[in-house]
């Protein structure tokens, strides 16, 4: 009987969380996954790597290959200096339903400001563990503000995906 080494981490030092779909963009994780990684049988891991090799060719999208580093941190930083010229401006948003008085809409907007603000603090919970895990290796490739500046912006991204998601459930519409 042949016994099979467990499967490497699939992890390229490149973690960056998608909103979406909750998997990591450079190994397509989940959060889960990723943390309990280590205790994972081996057969465990085949099958987690199966399945994001499944999901990663249903979808069109590949996982990022540890030869990719330097393309993908080019990439980045030409994302970075774009998202910096269309993020400059500011609009104010209201929310706004039929019938909803103003004190009304501003208790709603609370609440799912109070929904938004956890998530935000459970993702730069998880951002802070990545970065225990990672940072060193970041600092030492040059790359840990861009890193740090793209969980940011990603927690940030979440937190305004989860108030959007709250108040349209509550019937509420964007203007401006």
């Amino acid at each position: 009987m042949r016994h099979e080494p467990a499967p490497a981490s699939p992890c390229v030092g490149i973690c960056l969380l998608d909103p979406t779909t909750g998997h990591c963009r450079g190994c397509w994780r989940s959060v889960a996954e990723i943390a309990k990684w280590y205790d994972t049988s081996a057969a465990e891991k085949r099958a987690i790597l199966a399945a994001r090799s499944a999901t990663t060719r249903q979808e069109g999208v590949s996982m990022i290959s540890r030869g990719d580093r330097f393309y993908f941190r080019a990439a980045i930083g030409i994302f970075g200096c774009l998202s910096l010229a269309v993020c400059t401006s500011t609009t104010e948003v209201r929310w706004v339903k039929t019938g909803a008085d103003d004190q009304t809409i501003t208790r709603e907007l609370r609440d799912c400001n109070a929904q938004a603000r956890a998530a935000l603090a459970n993702e730069q919970g998880i951002n802070a563990d990545i970065n225990a895990t990672l940072g060193r290796n970041w600092q030492l490739g040059g790359t840990q503000g861009i890193q740090t500046q793209t969980m940011r912006e990603q927690a940030a991204g979440y937190a305004d995906q989860v108030l959007n998601n709250c108040m349209r459930a509550k019937g509420f519409t964007k203007e401006g």
